[in-house]
């Protein structure tokens, strides 16, 4: 289904930062000169042609970059296929995929240790950060408690990147506020010293 897309596809797992870029962008040929004409058109009906049309490519890198992220990960080819597919997911701001990107969160390519200074070495929690609102909300209301020590610290990573430790910190406070379990509760105060942190010494501070 993906036809013309399947080739570049398969190079990402080698340079994908490259393939990222001629991913995300149509390809130079008659459609894409089509496109241009169209978005560039006096006539609304072909603006709106080329809206679709980009619109239908989004989509179907959507489909391709989330088969890549679903493929296992060897453990040993650096900048693979998966992570490749998960940083695409990001630059798309697949927001339907976010579900699929939490349940990722804590995958680290080769070559990764993780440490609280390298947070940003998680393909997916960068991912999340650039699809920013829709994430966040998501972590806030259905993923920050309940998960391990490791996964609640980037979960609470994502939020002070997406929405500031500010409102970060109040947004919990509010949820502290609420009814909560023993475990929702250690979960939300724990990020909210997290967030108060972040405020008093932002320079030390990832």
């Amino acid at each position: 289904m993906l036809g013309k897309w399947a080739v570049p596809c398969a190079l990402a797992a080698g340079a994908c930062g490259f393939a990222l870029g001629a991913l995300l962008m149509p390809p130079k040929d008659s459609v894409n000169n089509d496109i241009h004409e169209k978005l560039e058109s006096e006539q609304p009906a072909d603006r709106q042609k080329a809206i679709d049309a980009l619109a239908k490519h989004r989509r179907e890198l959507i489909e391709l970059a989330l088969a890549l992220a679903k493929q296992p990960d060897d453990g040993k080819t650096f900048v693979g296929k998966k992570e490749c597919g998960i940083r695409m997911l990001g630059e798309l701001r697949a927001e339907r995929e976010v579900p699929f990107l939490l349940d990722q969160i804590t995958f680290n390519p080769p070559g990764v240790d993780f440490v609280a200074s390298e947070l940003q070495g998680y393909p997916a929690v960068k991912a999340l950060i650039k699809i920013g609102n829709a994430a966040a909300k998501d972590i806030l209301d259905f993923r920050l408690a309940g998960a391990d020590e490791k996964t609640r610290l980037l979960h609470a990573y994502i939020l002070k990147r997406v929405w500031g430790p500010e409102i970060a910190r109040t947004l919990v406070k509010e949820k502290l506020e609420g009814k909560l379990s023993g475990d929702e509760r250690a979960a939300f105060q724990a990020a909210l010293e997290y967030f108060e942190s972040a405020i008093k010494n932002p320079l030390g501070h990832e």
